[in-house]
C-alpha cells in the first residue's frame, strides 16, 4: 500500500475542521446546560400611581435573563 503525504495545506485545513467541531459541540452542550437560566432576585418598591420602581441593578438582571432566555429557544 503507497503513503500518502499528508502537506501542510492538509494539516492546517484538518486542524481547522477539528477546532470548529469542538467549538460547536461545547457551544452546544454549555447553552444546554444553563437552560433554562436561574430566575434574577428584583428589588422594587411601590410607586405611588400604584405601579412598581424598580433599581437599575434589577432592571439590568431581568434585561440579561430575558436575553438568556430567548437564546434557550433558538
Amino acid at each position: 500500500m503507497p503513503m500518502t503525504r499528508t502537506t501542510p495545506t492538509h494539516k492546517a485545513g484538518l486542524l481547522l475542521a477539528s477546532a470548529l467541531l469542538l467549538a460547536a459541540c461545547q457551544g452546544a452542550v454549555s447553552q444546554a446546560s444553563n437552560c433554562p437560566p436561574p430566575r434574577p432576585s428584583l428589588v422594587w418598591t411601590a410607586g405611588s400611581d400604584g405601579g412598581v420602581c424598580v433599581s437599575r441593578e434589577s432592571t439590568a438582571d431581568l434585561l440579561d435573563y430575558l436575553d438568556a432566555l430567548e437564546r434557550c429557544e433558538q
